[in-house]
């Protein structure tokens, strides 16, 4: 999956549009790609010029999301 995450930042450092795709009918991709049965298709990443630039969504601060150890104990950074 990392290299998949890399195309998409490849993608978007050269203003090109893409994103992950799951929640597809494997086998009909694979009817139409003439992709063999024997192997799995893990994502789709659909590659384009996008016709908007929505602006950057908010995030929240990693100590509501990054924790030491268990759920809910903070991560001390050291430096």
């Amino acid at each position: 999956m990392t290299a998949v995450e890399h195309m998409v930042l490849t993608a978007t450092s050269i203003g090109s549009g893409t994103f992950w795709m799951g929640g597809f009918d494997e086998e009909e991709v694979k009817r139409i790609l003439k992709i063999p049965e024997r192997l799995t298709i893990v994502a789709l990443l659909p590659f384009g010029v996008p016709d908007e630039s929505p602006p950057a969504q908010s995030r929240k601060p990693l100590k509501e999301i990054v924790f030491s150890e268990e759920f809910g104990r903070p991560l001390v950074w050291r430096e």
